[in-house]
């Protein structure tokens, strides 16, 4: 199945996209394709290439947007640790060329009906932000931003679940020489700890409930 000429055989949309730019070979920088008809090569790894659908059965008839991308971004690598890599084994030898790969902006309706300009710039405006000097540093800033924030609400949240769970003056006794707003004042006391006698193991009649002695209070809870 080498004898596939994917530029003889791939079908584009009839539309022109020259206006969007173009590659270093000259050729559009954007092309819109039908699924069925884009191929790449692929291989089990055992050496075997053959031309094989790029997109899955259910995208056959779908327009897709691809953009063309060089070899190193497609790869992250350079020629010669490629064809070290195993990955060479699988999808064959370095694009020196480039390839199209699919935008991640989908077309929700015919390709005439799109608003390519608006479509294209967006993606143009992700990638100048995308491979920009400051990109790397400021999604850096950006991450840890977004942990700090997590880290604080998690421990408010863990904070809030104790707290909530004592009793109204945190079963303090009652304290007249304290400034602290979170002391009992004279004349107050600690929440009554009530415990049925089934709670406590004692016997008692049905019904019947056993006051702790204060001074195991504490200790209880």
């Amino acid at each position: 199945m080498l004898d596939y000429d994917p530029k003889a055989n791939i079908q584009l949309y009839p539309i022109p996209m020259g206006r969007y730019g173009s590659n270093p070979y000259g050729e559009n920088l954007y092309r819109i394709v039908l699924g069925r008809s884009r191929r790449i090569l692929g291989s089990k790894g055992d050496g075997d290439f053959r031309w094989v659908h790029k997109y899955p059965e259910e995208r056959d008839k779908e327009w897709i947007l691809e953009r063309w991308v060089s070899g190193f971004e497609i790869t992250q690598m350079s020629r010669d640790a490629w064809n070290r890599s195993v990955q060479s084994d699988v999808l064959g030898p370095y694009p020196d060329r480039g390839d199209y790969v699919e935008c991640e902006v989908s077309l929700a309706c015919s390709p005439a009906e799109a608003n390519l300009d608006k479509l294209i710039s967006w993606i143009e405006e992700s990638r100048k932000r995308q491979f920009s000097p400051v990109a790397t540093a400021e999604n850096g800033v950006a991450l840890r931003d977004a942990y700090a924030a997590e880290k604080k609400a998690n421990f408010q949240k863990s904070y809030d679940i104790a707290y909530d769970a004592c009793s109204a003056f945190l079963d303090r006794p009652f304290v007249s020489t304290s400034k602290s707003t979170r002391s009992a004042k004279r004349g107050t006391k600690t929440k009554e700890f009530n415990l049925s006698a089934h709670q406590t193991g004692l016997p008692a009649r049905p019904g019947g409930s056993f006051k702790l002695p204060e001074q195991f209070v504490d200790a209880v809870q």
